[in-house]
This record gives C-alpha cells, structure tokens and sequence, in this order.
C-alpha cells in the first residue's frame, strides 16, 4: 500500500458507498459530493462529515465559514431550520473544494447565500415560538415555519392562515398587525384546537375591526362627494345669472337633496355590516350612488311641483320644496312613492 492511500496512519476508503463505514466509524446515508482528494456525506444520525487527504491552505477560510454555520444548528431557530442549514453546509463547502479559485474572497463567497438564508430567518418577525415551530409575520400575513408534522399544527395554522389574510384584506396599519398578535398568541392553544374555539377573542376583533373600517370608508367618501356637490351646486346657484328662475329652483332643490343624503349616509353607517372579503370599493361606490340620488330627488321635486305631478300647491314656495327635496334626499322612496301615488290618482 503507498502512502497516498494512507490518512493519519489509516487506510483511506476513497471508494466510499452508501452504507460504508467512514474513517471515524460513522455509517455513511448519502454522499454529497466527492473527488479524487475529498469526500461530503451526511452520515445515518443525520450528521455532516467530510474528510479531505490533505486540506489545503486556501481551503481553511472555507472551513471556518462552515464551522460557524455549524454554531447555528444549537440555537432555538437553527433546530427548527437545521436540515436546511446542513444543506447549505454541505453544498457551501463542497463548492470551496471544487473551487478553481483559491483567493479568499472567491473562498468567502461561496457561503454568501448560505449566509442569506441565515439573516433572513433570523430577522423574521416571529410573533410566536413553540417546540420545533415559529409562526412569523410577512407583508403582513402569518406564515408558519415548523419542523414537525403533528396535524394538530397543521389544522390550527389552517384557520390562523384564514384569518390573517381576512383581516389583511380590510385592515392596515396597526389594527391590521394587532389582528395578526391575536391569532399568533390564540394559537399557542394548538392542541385544543379540535374541541374548542381557540381564535374566538380573534376573529371577534378582526369583525369588528372591519366592521369599523367600512364605516369610515363609507363616511369618508360620502362626505368628500357630498361637500365637492354641495360646493358645485351653490357655485352655479350663485354665479350663473344667465339661469332662469325654475333651473335655479331645481339646483337649490338639488343641494337640499344632497344635504338630506349626507344624512342618510349618517344614519346608515351604523348598520352597516359587511361579509368577510367584502369590497371596499363596492362600500364606497354604494355611498357615491346614494348621494348622487339625492341630487336627483332633490332635483325631480320643483320639476313635479311645476308639472303638477305631486306638491302642486308647493310650487311658488321656496322654502317648502327646499324642505320637501331634504327629506327625498333623506329617504330615497320618498319621491318614488309620491310620484307612484299622486300618478295613480290621476289616471295616468
């Protein structure tokens, strides 16, 4: 035997398999990667070993990245991320030895992505931390990270995933990350998951969170719509003089309309109660239209009194259509109805 089949006075086993017992006796469960100089396996407890007949100079910075990605493995996220970091071990530092360029720097950045991987995961915002899993928050949704498949996790992170894009739909801001601290926090209750409600308290605040959204929504637009009429409607009142006397009765009439709309809008934001995933868009759409009605009820009242439709006797008495258009800008089946009645009696 010569004595480049000798390492530290051992025969080496450079035609290693599957099985085979390594130099330091550890049963080899799959081989990484080798050479006519190294060998990378994983060994059967699950280990990562490697053996090299003589390391070069050059190779040792890589070792020592390797070395302190090892540190990793003890610590709490490290268990819970340890065959991925094995992984990257493995394939940083057969990179290092297959590398055709032996500068330090080449050397180190072979373990940049490897490095990556650990900053990333451990500047995760983790919200909750259990026995071999973490539930963490990113752009605002809860994701879970586990090394373990009891279907008890997998069920609850089921509806804890459920809730945390329902509120991320409606939410934001801190209403939107105090939502996701309470599904996080109900879920440390995992195993009871089965026999009771553990995200009653959560799901109670996200609903009423949306709840509260929506209104202020709906408010907001309205109000913004409504004041932007109102403004365009007195501006026209007032600066066009060339208006005849029943085109200025039917813009007054419109801006009482609008104003008995916007309290509408007031009255109705309390009873406003949105399904799940609802869409914002449609709420506020909902609440242009209902003013936009009330321009057009505010409006049809001086053309009906002038037509003799309905409010006949009202017709040269300013104040009593502007009130009669407030109250079809409040009510919506206000001027339907009386049309639909007065129209009836006539015959028409």
């Amino acid at each position: 035997m010569g004595k480049d089949d000798l390492k530290n006075g051992h025969p080496t086993k450079w035609a290693y398999s599957e099985g085979d017992k390594s130099l330091d006796g550890s049963i080899i469960s799959h081989i990484v990667g080798r050479e006519d100089d190294f060998i990378i396996f994983f060994c059967g407890d699950g280990a990562l070993s490697w053996e090299h007949r003589e390391i070069p100079e050059w190779a040792y910075a890589g070792i020592e990245q390797y070395e302190k990605l090892n540190c990793k493995i003890p610590t709490y996220l490290g268990q819970v991320h340890k065959e991925d970091i094995k992984a990257w071990m493995a394939t940083c530092l057969l990179s290092v030895f297959r590398s055709r360029c032996h500068d330090n720097q080449t050397i180190l950045a072979c373990f940049d992505d490897a490095w990556g991987y650990v900053n990333e995961y451990e500047g995760r915002d983790i919200l909750f931390a259990g026995d071999g899993f973490y539930l963490y928050q990113k752009e605002s949704l809860l994701l879970l990270q586990s090394s373990k498949l009891e279907p008890e996790i997998g069920k609850a992170f089921t509806e804890a995933s459920y809730l945390s894009q329902k509120a991320k739909h409606s939410l934001s801001g801190e209403r939107l990350s105090r939502a996701n601290r309470l599904i996080a926090s109900a879920f440390s209750d995992y195993e009871q998951f089965d026999s009771e409600d553990i995200f009653c308290e959560a799901k109670n605040y996200i609903e009423t969170q949306i709840r509260e959204a929506a209104k202020i929504s709906y408010l907001t637009v309205s109000s913004i719509v409504v004041l932007v009429a109102c403004i365009v409607l007195l501006l026209v009142y007032y600066q066009a003089d060339s208006l005849s006397g029943n085109l200025r009765s039917i813009v007054l009439c419109g801006f009482a309309g609008v104003v008995g709309a916007l309290v509408s809008v007031l009255q109705r934001s309390s009873t406003i109660q949105p399904e799940p995933f609802s869409s914002t868009l449609l709420i506020t759409f909902q609440g242009v239209i209902r003013v936009f009605l009330g321009i057009v009820f505010g409006a049809l009242v001086p053309i009906c009194a002038s037509a003799e439709i309905a409010l006949g006797l009202a017709q040269d008495n300013m104040q009593a259509l502007f009130i009669v258009s407030f109250f079809s800008g409040v009510n919506e089946r206000f001027i339907p109805d009386l049309i639909e009645k007065n129209v009836g009696k006539s015959g028409l």
